[in-house]
């Protein structure tokens, strides 16, 4: 087919086009199963960290009898007052690869918008389900252990706010990384790269599989440490680079005005927003569980308050966490300024009549 004949069809295609092709219908009625099957993989792989851990849950301060911690019970989330941002970590990871897998199949659909939507909702439903699945499990494990008594119960609700909040921001995250134009997708992709990082994390934090004496340790460190910032500056790089192109072979298609919500002072906005992400979400996760973390403070609510946030501004002044947002921002620069992204990238088709 002629570069002409391509975009003839392309210029005569509109969203919905195909809704009434038998074959179309059938060819994603086939991609539903698929589809589900990536959320469940990406949620299952969210929970990795704990997974190979063999998954014993961690001691509880009010257990309602001393075990030793390689007798307690097996749960498929390391529910504990000292891994709440683990948890949370986790499960926007298994939203954020769901969020990938739709935003990548919609784009190849040929129904652009409802693909993408349809790839999201799909793709969600089996993320939904792992989580619904662990968190019941986890729960119905904590709960016929703990003590009977008021602490015991408000520790189950705060374990359960735990986990809502993990969903309710991981569905933040799939929705933007999946159907937002560029610069919500890449705020999108920061928040996800500040979970990878506690992810990593959870092979050496307090419940996971490597000790923090390990000599292996200081490689999840520093990965754990570094990998935001470079992933974050990767995001941005793509979303400032380049013109829009969507696969038209048409110069006319190439040099069109980018849609609302993709030009660039969009984008530009959009890189901001990833940046102050970037250093104020690190230093309240780490702040709010270097506060739950504490079973002193616990007892005592002003005193929690004040210690979170002081360790806030503690966090947020550290030389570490403003390295990060300048490494970043450097990465984004100069990513951003190549006329492709990634710089692998082939160039996009070129019209009839063009020089090759």
């Amino acid at each position: 087919m002629s570069a002409a004949e391509s975009h003839d069809n392309f210029s005569s295609w509109t969203p919905g086009s195909g809704d009434g092709d038998p074959d179309l219908r059938v060819l994603e009625r086939d991609n539903a199963p698929r589809l589900i099957l990536t959320g469940v993989l990406a949620a299952i792989l969210g929970l990795v960290p704990w997974i190979v851990t063999g998954m014993r849950l961690p001691l509880q301060n009010l257990w309602g009898r001393i075990v030793a911690p390689d007798r307690m019970p097996r749960a498929l989330l390391p529910l504990s007052q000292y891994a709440a941002v683990l948890i949370g970590a986790m499960l926007v990871c298994g939203w954020a690869l769901a969020g990938i897998a739709a935003r990548v199949r919609g784009r190849s659909s040929r129904r652009r918008g409802a693909g993408t939507w349809r790839a999201i909702i799909l793709a969600g439903v089996g993320v939904l389900g792992v989580d619904a699945v662990a968190a019941g499990q986890s729960l119905e494990v904590v709960v016929s252990g703990l003590s009977p008594g008021a602490e015991a119960s408000i520790y189950v609700a705060a374990l359960v706010a735990v986990i809502v909040a993990g969903v309710i921001s991981g569905v933040i995250v799939l929705v933007l990384i999946g159907a937002a134009r560029r610069p919500g997708a890449v705020v999108g992709m920061t928040l996800a790269t500040v979970a990878a990082g506690k992810w990593v994390g959870g092979f050496i934090h307090v419940v996971g599989p490597i000790a923090g004496w390990s000599p292996v340790a200081p490689v999840f460190w520093y990965t754990a440490r570094y990998l935001p910032p470079v992933l974050a500056g990767l995001a941005i790089a793509w979303g400032l680079s380049g013109a829009r192109r969507d696969g038209a072979g048409s110069e006319q298609l190439r040099r069109a005005a980018p849609p609302k919500g993709d030009g660039a002072a969009a984008r530009v906005i959009g890189a901001a927003v990833s940046l102050g992400l970037l250093w104020v979400l690190p230093a309240a996760l780490a702040a709010v569980q270097g506060a739950v973390g504490s079973r002193a403070l616990l007892r005592m609510p002003g005193e929690l308050v004040r210690f979170a946030l002081e360790s806030f501004r503690m966090h947020l002044t550290a030389p570490g966490t403003l390295a990060s947002v300048l490494l970043a921002a450097v990465i984004g620069a100069v990513g951003g300024s190549l006329r492709r992204w990634p710089p692998w990238r082939s160039s996009p088709p070129r019209g009839p009549g063009r020089r090759r």
